[in-house]
Protein backbone atom coordinates (compact mmCIF):
# COMPACT_ATOMS: atom_id res chain seq x y z
CA UNK A 1 0.00 0.00 0.00
CA UNK A 2 2.78 2.46 0.88
CA UNK A 3 5.33 1.36 -2.13
CA UNK A 4 1.66 1.79 -4.44
CA UNK A 5 1.32 5.49 -2.54
CA UNK A 6 4.75 6.20 -3.14
CA UNK A 7 4.68 5.43 -6.89
CA UNK A 8 1.48 7.08 -7.24
CA UNK A 9 2.61 10.39 -5.95
CA UNK A 10 5.60 10.37 -8.46
CA UNK A 11 8.54 9.79 -6.07
CA UNK A 12 10.06 6.82 -7.57
CA UNK A 13 13.12 8.61 -9.33
CA UNK A 14 16.18 10.51 -6.99
CA UNK A 15 16.44 14.27 -8.06
CA UNK A 16 19.59 14.99 -9.82
CA UNK A 17 22.00 16.94 -8.04
CA UNK A 18 21.91 20.45 -9.75
CA UNK A 19 25.35 21.63 -8.30
CA UNK A 20 28.68 20.76 -5.99
CA UNK A 21 27.78 21.19 -2.52
CA UNK A 22 31.64 19.72 -1.24
CA UNK A 23 31.91 23.41 -0.11
CA UNK A 24 28.94 23.92 1.72
CA UNK A 25 28.45 24.15 5.11
CA UNK A 26 25.17 24.39 7.10
CA UNK A 27 24.04 24.51 10.72
CA UNK A 28 21.30 25.81 12.86
CA UNK A 29 22.39 27.83 16.18
CA UNK A 30 19.40 27.18 17.89
CA UNK A 31 18.82 23.67 17.17
CA UNK A 32 22.35 22.46 17.13
CA UNK A 33 22.41 22.21 21.52
CA UNK A 34 19.47 19.71 21.90
CA UNK A 35 20.95 17.63 18.70
CA UNK A 36 20.80 13.64 19.58
CA UNK A 37 20.29 10.09 18.08
CA UNK A 38 16.67 10.87 18.47
CA UNK A 39 16.16 14.15 16.69
CA UNK A 40 19.00 14.18 14.49
CA UNK A 41 17.06 13.68 10.93
CA UNK A 42 14.67 16.05 12.16
CA UNK A 43 17.30 18.60 12.54
CA UNK A 44 18.92 17.64 8.68
CA UNK A 45 15.40 17.35 7.15
CA UNK A 46 14.99 21.84 8.06
CA UNK A 47 13.95 23.29 4.98
CA UNK A 48 17.02 25.42 5.16
CA UNK A 49 19.24 22.96 4.62
CA UNK A 50 20.53 22.66 1.27
CA UNK A 51 21.76 18.57 1.59
CA UNK A 52 17.76 17.66 2.39
CA UNK A 53 15.09 17.04 -0.71
CA UNK A 54 11.92 17.92 -0.28
CA UNK A 55 10.85 15.11 -2.65
CA UNK A 56 12.09 12.25 -0.69
CA UNK A 57 10.27 9.77 1.22
CA UNK A 58 10.93 11.09 4.71
CA UNK A 59 9.13 13.98 4.14
CA UNK A 60 5.72 12.05 2.41
CA UNK A 61 6.20 10.22 5.75
CA UNK A 62 6.39 13.41 7.76
CA UNK A 63 3.15 14.90 5.75
CA UNK A 64 0.95 11.44 6.98
CA UNK A 65 2.69 11.37 10.47
CA UNK A 66 3.96 7.67 10.18
CA UNK A 67 7.41 6.05 11.79
CA UNK A 68 10.61 5.65 9.75
CA UNK A 69 9.95 1.83 9.65
CA UNK A 70 7.82 2.49 6.62
CA UNK A 71 10.46 3.70 4.56
CA UNK A 72 11.49 -0.24 4.14
CA UNK A 73 8.08 -0.56 2.19
CA UNK A 74 8.32 2.14 -0.22
CA UNK A 75 10.72 2.96 -3.06
CA UNK A 76 13.07 6.00 -3.95
CA UNK A 77 14.76 8.36 -2.58
CA UNK A 78 15.28 8.39 1.35
CA UNK A 79 17.51 9.86 4.48
CA UNK A 80 18.87 7.02 7.16
CA UNK A 81 21.01 7.21 10.06
CA UNK A 82 23.95 5.46 9.52
CA UNK A 83 26.26 5.96 12.33
CA UNK A 84 26.34 7.78 15.77
CA UNK A 85 28.83 8.89 18.09
CA UNK A 86 27.11 11.38 20.53
CA UNK A 87 27.39 14.11 21.74
CA UNK A 88 28.88 15.49 18.65
CA UNK A 89 29.29 13.01 15.54
CA UNK A 90 26.42 11.79 13.39
CA UNK A 91 26.47 10.52 9.64
CA UNK A 92 23.32 10.66 7.22
CA UNK A 93 23.00 8.50 4.31
CA UNK A 94 21.17 9.50 1.48
CA UNK A 95 20.03 6.40 -0.41
CA UNK A 96 17.91 4.97 -3.38
CA UNK A 97 15.45 2.15 -2.52
CA UNK A 98 14.51 0.03 -5.00
CA UNK A 99 13.44 -2.73 -3.13
CA UNK A 100 12.70 -3.82 0.63
CA UNK A 101 16.13 -5.20 0.47
CA UNK A 102 17.84 -2.89 -2.21
CA UNK A 103 19.48 0.06 -2.00
CA UNK A 104 21.81 2.75 -3.99
CA UNK A 105 24.25 4.44 -2.25
CA UNK A 106 23.92 8.04 -3.21
CA UNK A 107 25.69 10.60 -0.70
CA UNK A 108 26.79 10.64 2.74
CA UNK A 109 26.40 13.66 5.29
CA UNK A 110 28.66 13.90 8.52
CA UNK A 111 26.92 16.22 11.16
CA UNK A 112 30.02 17.53 13.95
CA UNK A 113 28.92 20.19 16.62
CA UNK A 114 25.61 20.62 14.83
CA UNK A 115 27.84 21.50 11.22
CA UNK A 116 26.40 19.16 8.42
CA UNK A 117 28.95 18.73 5.55
CA UNK A 118 28.79 17.03 2.47
CA UNK A 119 31.28 13.52 2.20
CA UNK A 120 33.15 13.46 -0.89
CA UNK A 121 33.09 10.79 -3.09
CA UNK A 122 35.93 8.61 -4.28
CA UNK A 123 36.37 10.80 -7.45
CA UNK A 124 36.87 14.18 -5.71
CA UNK A 125 38.83 12.63 -3.20
CA UNK A 126 41.16 11.29 -5.77
CA UNK A 127 40.96 14.68 -7.79
CA UNK A 128 41.74 16.47 -4.81
CA UNK A 129 44.98 14.64 -4.32
CA UNK A 130 46.40 14.68 -7.79
CA UNK A 131 45.62 18.66 -7.36
CA UNK A 132 47.45 19.06 -4.33
CA UNK A 133 50.23 16.55 -5.34
CA UNK A 134 50.66 18.86 -8.84
CA UNK A 135 50.53 21.85 -6.25
CA UNK A 136 53.41 21.13 -4.09
CA UNK A 137 55.81 19.85 -6.66
CA UNK A 138 55.36 22.98 -8.77
CA UNK A 139 56.30 24.91 -5.65
CA UNK A 140 58.87 22.32 -4.70
CA UNK A 141 60.30 22.64 -8.53
CA UNK A 142 59.99 26.32 -8.50
CA UNK A 143 61.82 26.82 -5.33
CA UNK A 144 64.74 24.48 -6.53
CA UNK A 145 64.94 26.47 -9.77
CA UNK A 146 66.18 29.79 -7.20
CA UNK A 147 68.98 27.32 -5.74
CA UNK A 148 70.25 26.91 -9.44
CA UNK A 149 73.57 29.09 -10.63
CA UNK A 150 75.05 29.39 -13.77
CA UNK A 151 78.70 30.55 -15.09
CA UNK A 152 80.50 30.40 -18.46
CA UNK A 153 83.79 29.34 -16.60
CA UNK A 154 81.40 26.55 -14.51
CA UNK A 155 78.26 25.28 -15.78
CA UNK A 156 75.25 24.76 -13.83
CA UNK A 157 75.89 24.05 -9.84
CA UNK A 158 73.58 23.72 -6.66
CA UNK A 159 73.89 26.23 -4.43
CA UNK A 160 71.85 25.31 -1.20
CA UNK A 161 71.21 27.94 1.83
CA UNK A 162 72.61 26.72 5.39
CA UNK A 163 70.94 27.04 8.49
CA UNK A 164 73.30 28.58 11.34
CA UNK A 165 72.58 28.37 14.95
CA UNK A 166 70.07 31.05 15.26
CA UNK A 167 67.95 28.93 12.93
CA UNK A 168 68.05 31.68 9.92
CA UNK A 169 69.15 30.40 6.64
CA UNK A 170 72.77 31.33 5.30
CA UNK A 171 73.92 31.48 1.46
CA UNK A 172 77.87 30.19 1.86
CA UNK A 173 79.23 32.44 -1.25
CA UNK A 174 81.87 30.24 -3.05
CA UNK A 175 84.81 31.93 -4.91
CA UNK A 176 84.22 31.64 -8.50
CA UNK A 177 87.03 31.12 -10.84
CA UNK A 178 88.25 33.85 -12.92
CA UNK A 179 88.21 31.87 -16.10
CA UNK A 180 88.31 28.19 -17.43
CA UNK A 181 90.87 26.35 -19.50
CA UNK A 182 89.54 26.83 -22.34
CA UNK A 183 89.10 30.57 -21.83
CA UNK A 184 92.89 31.20 -21.13
CA UNK A 185 93.99 28.74 -23.93
CA UNK A 186 91.31 30.57 -26.75
CA UNK A 187 93.06 34.10 -25.32
CA UNK A 188 97.04 33.00 -25.66
CA UNK A 189 96.12 32.07 -29.36
CA UNK A 190 94.57 35.35 -30.06
CA UNK A 191 97.74 36.92 -27.94
CA UNK A 192 99.70 34.79 -30.43
CA UNK A 193 98.03 35.75 -33.67
CA UNK A 194 97.71 39.25 -33.16
CA UNK A 195 101.62 39.50 -31.70
CA UNK A 196 102.88 37.87 -35.20
CA UNK A 197 100.32 40.28 -37.30
CA UNK A 198 102.14 43.41 -35.50
CA UNK A 199 105.05 42.45 -34.42
CA UNK A 200 107.03 45.09 -31.45
CA UNK A 201 109.59 47.43 -32.50
CA UNK A 202 112.52 46.49 -30.61
CA UNK A 203 115.33 48.69 -30.20
CA UNK A 204 118.90 47.58 -30.71
CA UNK A 205 121.08 47.90 -27.80
CA UNK A 206 124.42 50.57 -27.93
CA UNK A 207 128.20 49.79 -27.90
CA UNK A 208 129.61 50.13 -24.56
CA UNK A 209 132.87 52.17 -26.61
CA UNK A 210 129.93 54.72 -27.87
CA UNK A 211 129.78 57.33 -25.66
CA UNK A 212 126.21 58.69 -24.93
CA UNK A 213 124.92 62.23 -24.78
CA UNK A 214 125.33 61.93 -21.44
CA UNK A 215 128.64 61.06 -20.74
CA UNK A 216 129.70 64.10 -23.30
CA UNK A 217 127.23 66.36 -20.91
CA UNK A 218 128.74 65.23 -17.67
CA UNK A 219 132.73 65.72 -19.70
CA UNK A 220 131.95 69.10 -20.85
CA UNK A 221 130.91 69.61 -16.60
CA UNK A 222 133.56 68.37 -15.08
CA UNK A 223 136.18 70.84 -17.94
CA UNK A 224 134.03 73.90 -16.79
CA UNK A 225 134.62 72.87 -13.14
CA UNK A 226 138.04 71.80 -13.17
CA UNK A 227 139.53 73.83 -15.70
CA UNK A 228 139.92 77.50 -13.64
CA UNK A 229 140.97 75.09 -10.47
CA UNK A 230 144.15 73.71 -12.43
CA UNK A 231 144.90 77.04 -14.05
CA UNK A 232 145.00 78.92 -10.74
CA UNK A 233 146.75 75.64 -9.03
CA UNK A 234 149.83 76.42 -11.66
CA UNK A 235 149.75 80.22 -12.07
CA UNK A 236 150.28 79.90 -7.48
CA UNK A 237 148.17 82.82 -7.43
CA UNK A 238 144.82 83.57 -6.19
CA UNK A 239 142.26 80.84 -6.98
CA UNK A 240 139.51 82.60 -9.16
CA UNK A 241 136.20 83.00 -8.74
CA UNK A 242 133.61 81.10 -10.98
CA UNK A 243 130.65 82.87 -12.10
CA UNK A 244 127.79 81.10 -10.35
CA UNK A 245 125.14 82.28 -13.49
CA UNK A 246 127.44 80.39 -15.79
CA UNK A 247 127.71 77.09 -13.28
CA UNK A 248 123.43 77.40 -13.00
CA UNK A 249 122.62 77.75 -16.95
CA UNK A 250 125.05 74.95 -17.54
CA UNK A 251 123.31 72.81 -15.25
CA UNK A 252 119.97 74.11 -16.95
CA UNK A 253 121.13 73.40 -20.17
CA UNK A 254 121.89 69.82 -19.36
CA UNK A 255 118.62 68.97 -18.00
CA UNK A 256 118.94 69.83 -14.39
CA UNK A 257 121.71 68.21 -13.82
CA UNK A 258 124.09 69.31 -10.50
CA UNK A 259 127.43 70.41 -10.84
CA UNK A 260 130.58 67.77 -10.15
CA UNK A 261 131.79 70.47 -7.47
CA UNK A 262 128.57 69.99 -5.46
CA UNK A 263 128.73 66.02 -5.96
CA UNK A 264 132.26 66.14 -4.73
CA UNK A 265 131.87 68.19 -1.93
CA UNK A 266 129.21 65.95 -0.43
CA UNK A 267 130.79 63.18 -1.10
CA UNK A 268 134.23 64.46 0.76
CA UNK A 269 136.15 64.64 -2.24
CA UNK A 270 138.46 67.15 -2.72
CA UNK A 271 138.84 69.03 -6.05
CA UNK A 272 142.76 70.39 -6.03
CA UNK A 273 145.24 67.91 -7.70
CA UNK A 274 147.54 66.11 -5.29
CA UNK A 275 151.14 67.52 -4.24
CA UNK A 276 152.89 64.73 -6.95
CA UNK A 277 150.41 65.79 -9.74
CA UNK A 278 150.78 69.71 -9.06
CA UNK A 279 155.04 69.45 -9.07
CA UNK A 280 155.05 67.59 -12.26
CA UNK A 281 152.48 70.67 -13.54
CA UNK A 282 155.19 73.29 -12.50
CA UNK A 283 157.86 71.84 -13.81
CA UNK A 284 156.48 71.58 -17.32
CA UNK A 285 155.15 75.02 -17.45
CA UNK A 286 157.39 77.27 -18.53
CA UNK A 287 159.13 80.02 -15.33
Amino acid sequence: MMRGMGMGMGIGAPKPISSNLLGTLWHNSVLAPQLSALNVLDYFANHTNPFYDRTCNNEIIKMQRLSLEHLSGMTGVEYVVLHTQEPILYIIRKQNRTAPNQVTPLNDYYIIAGQVYQAPDLGSIINSRVVNIIHHLESALDETMTYSRFHPSRGYWWEFPSQDSSGKKTVQKKPEDGSSAFQRMRVDKLLNDWAQMFPPKIRPPIPPNVATPMSEASGKQEGVTNGPQNLAASSGGAKPTVNDNSSTNASAELGGMRPVEDIKEEKGIRSHPPPEKKRRLDQTLPS
